[in-house]
């Protein structure tokens, strides 16, 4: 980005795109060190308008094994929308 030079349009989605399972699995621990941090917390998540409520509780006990669980499918929930986010991109770029 230096002498006034900018990245291409498709630098970000490709590179996205190249390395999808460590960017999904990324963005999982990110989201789990933001709520042990108390930055985030489980509630509704609003999609294209669509609002989708969780099944998490504030007074449910999660031992180990459940929040393994429960990271391994933010991960793949992560790996899906960035999925979806590229099938937009590449739409787009047909038209």
């Amino acid at each position: 980005m230096g002498a006034n030079n900018a990245p291409d349009f498709h630098t970000i989605p490709d590179s996205c795109k190249d390395h999808l399972e460590a960017l999904a699995s990324l963005f999982g621990q990110v989201l789990a060190l933001c709520r042990r941090a108390g930055l985030v917390k489980l509630g509704p998540v609003a999609l294209d308008v669509a609002r989708v409520r969780n099944s998490a509780s504030k007074h449910q006990a999660m031992n180990h094994g459940r929040v393994k669980e429960k990271e391994t499918q933010l991960e793949v929930g992560a790996a899906e929308l960035l999925r979806r986010a590229d099938d937009v991109d590449e739409n787009e770029d047909r038209r």
